[in-house]
């Protein structure tokens, strides 16, 4: 028995010396069988995903960090409103690890390893890290890991408290060699990964803050945001432009070098606080934009702030809580919080946040969360962006605005499939259905997501008819979104938008001036503002976004759907010629603005009746799309059979081509009368008697070939323009406002030019060309003050210009070509102000005088070969 009991001590011996020799052999140089395989799950498991409930789990030694650095971090994380998983329970060394913890770092997303001096003493923290890379392998779980006061290398080598024979003995005796095996090859492979080590910092608040700046960062580029697979359709280019007009920039920047890898991070480039105002139409993605841009850029802050929807908030629960509510939570503090103590300011400046205020309205609004509020409130390096659909509101408060254009015709079809098809392209014969769809929307994601959404798993007979109602009507939920900046409209504002969207979109902005009066391009700017209407680059006209014009059209289809005398404006001719057709009475006092294009309608017998309840109408226009040149035009489709006197009471605008009456007999509306516009008329004089025409700035006679007299129009002080253009009878010169500015009398029978043209002191352009029976010319004509184009091309009968007598400087063109002119003024050297002339042409003109290079400022003469004297 003795003999045995020796034995078998020997053998034990032995066999525990093997071990020994064997383990300290695969520590220097561990063979492949003994490396961490990669177990091979079953196959119906190959694929398997955890559904990830937690941001973040915390691999810890509790005795070494749990009162202290992990806890603070854990605080930090949930500061951030980050998911961390944090065991409370302190469990023996010899604990095994419980299937709840396996589970929570299957559902994590990240995985911080924090490494201290014990803790490869516990098994519990050694499972764990073996799980934790086992997850990294199978799930792409993101690892960090954190050496706290320990160098990197004795966990890569299993140096000094890392060795694990003198804690872990008893393992190697039971022969569990695999297990140990795992843990050495984990911790060489935690070791390798890039993480942070805290002898590289100079506290442990600096470690936290970049630690917890990493793992949002990692977690915004493993989740960018849940429109990743929609909204974000088209957003690079957007945060781009973001980021640069923040003052964000990328760089390259090396993290701590335990590995090899370098991350990209962005840097902000001024310590200033910035504001970015982000302006565009409804629907356009200003928001979406805001948020995106507030994901990516806001893991570089230690605060990031979103306040949505700032004007609703503010309605409903007053702009002082709203904004002490802002400041509570900036604090960190629970509940709307006055902030009344200096050091509670001193304590928000020290704050640096990313912070967004969507949807920003009234003045009083951009004054209390924007400007001296923000760097009041804000510490250095902070970034603000605020939405808004008004430009105004941005103008005096953000550094630089940011306007949100249409998307492009290839991200708008994918975006309308996204949501039509679930998908990124049409599907089948949807092709040419879904493009016209996306020419609707004309770029605007709020309307591609809704119609997109709308037509979802629908038939191709229900997107024809949806498509058909579309264009009789918009659709209720953008009509909503688009009516927004409309309804924030004082009523001569809204009234100036109607116009426009019902009548003058493609407009030349002066014209519109003309048409509206003055106060119309105050008002066009504040609707520039508000993104409802724009201006095209290159020719000034007023444009308008289609939905939004539909907008205008739809708000006043909805003054009387059934009966269209009952709204404020008319401009479908089929139902213009309903209202205006002889023996009906349609009109009523509600109709403001009549526009019809002849051509679309047949002959039109209107009567007195049909007008006289329209007590209202402020414009009427009568026009043929189809004549593109006047000279071309022939006879009027709209007839007046009884006469309108007395009918308009505050007509403005009265524009009819071809207008078939030989007078205007308007008395009751002169007054009002700002612009008329009779163009081929049937005219032979407009009225009897001096008229007192207090608000009249344009005539327009153009081709009124049986115009033989024009009234005397001296009591119109505000007369600026008169084109009386091809006007072949008209022969004796118009008696005009002194505040006439153009006078266009190209193509009369004008035969003289009288003396009181010296009286047209703000005279700029006189065209008298073609005026074949123009023979005399009034020296008063050098009189004028104003700077002035003189036109008296091609007319043969002229023989002589008048003498010049004293200087004058503001003739700056004229034109004599194609006169019987024989000799020009002996003092050409008077017109100091010449910078164009033209003689080619004047066949009897014989001398050219000497002082005509005297003329400093002439830069260009046209003539033919002649001699100077």
């Amino acid at each position: 028995m003795e003999l045995y009991s020796i034995a078998l001590a020997i053998f034990i011996a032995f066999s525990l010396s093997l071990n020994i020799f064997f383990f300290f052999r695969s520590s220097r140089h561990p063979p492949p069988y003994l490396a961490l395989p990669p177990v091979s799950p079953p196959p119906s498991l190959s694929t398997t995903t955890y559904p990830e409930k937690y941001d973040v789990f915390l691999s810890f030694r509790g005795v070494d960090t749990r009162s202290n650095f992990t806890s603070y971090l854990y605080d930090a994380l949930l500061r951030q409103q980050i998911r961390a998983f944090i065991d409370d329970r302190e469990l023996d060394s010899g604990a095994r690890i419980s299937p709840s913890l396996l589970e929570a770092i299957e559902q994590s997303k990240v995985s911080v390893i924090i490494f201290s001096k014990n803790y490869a003493s516990s098994k519990w923290c050694l499972d764990e890290l073996v799980k934790i890379l086992d997850c990294m392998e199978k799930n792409k779980q993101i690892v960090i890991p954190v050496f706290y006061k320990i160098d990197p290398s004795n966990v890569r080598n299993q140096r000094g408290s890392y060795s694990l024979f003198p804690k872990h003995w008893r393992l190697i005796f039971q022969g569990n060699m695999n297990k140990l095996s795992k843990w050495k090859a984990a911790l060489t492979e935690a070791a390798s990964l890039s993480g942070r080590h805290s002898m590289n910092f100079m506290s442990e608040p600096t470690l936290m803050d970049k630690l917890v700046q990493e793992i949002l960062l990692k977690l915004n580029r493993l989740s960018p945001s849940e429109f990743n697979f929609k909204d974000l359709v088209g957003m690079k280019r957007h945060i781009k432009n973001v980021e640069s007009q923040l003052h964000i920039g990328s760089s390259k920047k090396s993290q701590l070098q335990i590995g090899s890898s370098k991350e990209s991070q962005l840097q902000i480039q001024s310590s200033k606080v910035r504001t970015l105002g982000i302006w565009g139409m409804p629907g356009i993605g200003k928001t979406a934009i805001a948020e995106a841009a507030l994901t990516k850029l806001s893991p570089q802050f230690n605060h990031r702030y979103f306040v949505p929807n700032v004007k609703e908030q503010v309605e409903k629960l007053g702009l002082t809580w709203v904004r002490d509510k802002y400041l509570s939570d900036l604090l960190g503090q629970p509940g709307p919080h006055i902030v009344r103590h200096n050091f509670e300011r001193e304590r928000l400046s020290r704050k640096n946040a990313f912070v967004v205020f969507d949807d920003v309205d009234k003045s009083i609004q951009h004054e209390m969360f924007t400007g001296p509020f923000l760097n009041e409130y804000l510490g250095s390096g902070s970034r603000v962006i605020v939405t808004s659909r008004d430009r105004q509101v941005l103008e005096n408060v953000a550094d630089a605005i940011y306007e949100v254009s249409k998307m492009c015709f290839r991200d708008s079809l994918r975006l309308f499939s996204s949501y039509a098809f679930r998908k990124k392209h049409p599907v089948g014969n949807f092709r040419k259905l879904s493009e016209s769809m996306v020419n609707y929307c004309d770029g605007n994601p709020l309307a591609l997501k809704v119609l997109g959404s709308s037509l979802y798993l629908k038939s191709k007979v229900e997107w024809e008819s949806a498509l058909k109602n579309l264009n009789e009507a918009p659709h209720k939920d953008i009509q909503a979104v688009m009516k927004m900046s409309y309804e924030g409209l004082d009523q001569k504002e809204k009234e100036v938008f109607l116009d426009i969207a019902c009548f003058f979109t493609g407009e030349q902005k002066t014209s519109i001036v003309e048409i509206l009066g003055d106060s119309a391009i105050m008002i066009m700017g504040i609707l520039t503002d508000l993104s409802l209407i724009f201006f095209s680059e290159y020719d000034s006209m007023v444009r308008m976004h289609d939905l939004v014009k539909q907008m205008g059209l739809a708000i006043v289809l909805e003054q009387s759907p059934k009966e269209p005398g009952k709204r404020s404006r008319l401009w479908r001719p089929e139902e213009i010629y309903h209202v205006l057709k002889k023996n009906t009475v349609k009109g009523t006092k509600a109709v403001e603005c009549i526009i019809l294009d002849m051509s679309e309608i047949k002959k039109l017998s209107v009567t007195a009746s049909a007008l006289e309840n329209m007590s209202n109408l402020r414009i009427l226009k009568f026009y043929d799309s189809s004549v593109h040149h006047y000279v071309l035009f022939n006879n009027s489709k709209v007839l007046i059979s009884e006469d309108l006197k007395s009918v308009f009471y505050i007509l403005t605008y009265f524009h009819w081509v071809g207008y078939p009456w030989q007078s205007v007999p308007l008395d009751s509306s002169l007054k009002t009368l700002e612009e008329l516009n009779l163009p081929c008329s049937q005219v032979k004089h407009l009225w009897d008697g001096v008229q007192h025409l207090p608000n009249l700035r344009l005539i327009d006679l153009r081709y009124s070939k049986l115009l033989t007299t024009f009234p005397d129009l001296s009591k119109a002080p505000n007369l600026k323009y008169v084109n009386l253009y091809g006007c072949r009878m008209l022969s004796k010169f118009p008696v005009t406002s002194t505040n006439i500015v153009e006078l266009n009398l190209s193509s009369t029978a004008i035969e003289e030019v009288p003396s009181s043209i010296g009286r047209l002191v703000k005279l700029s352009k006189l065209d008298l060309s073609h005026c074949h029976s123009l023979r005399r010319l009034s020296s008063s004509i050098w009189n004028l003050k104003s700077r002035l184009i003189l036109m008296l091309s091609d007319c043969p009968a002229l023989k002589e210009c008048p003498e010049i007598t004293k200087q004058m400087k503001n003739l700056w063109a004229l034109f004599i070509d194609g006169t019987s002119i024989t000799k020009l003024p002996s003092h050409l050297e008077h017109l100091i102000g010449l910078e164009y002339m033209n003689f080619s042409g004047c066949k009897d003109l014989q001398v050219i005088p000497v002082s005509i290079s005297n003329l400093n400022r002439l830069r260009n003469a046209f003539y033919f070969e002649v001699s100077q004297n």
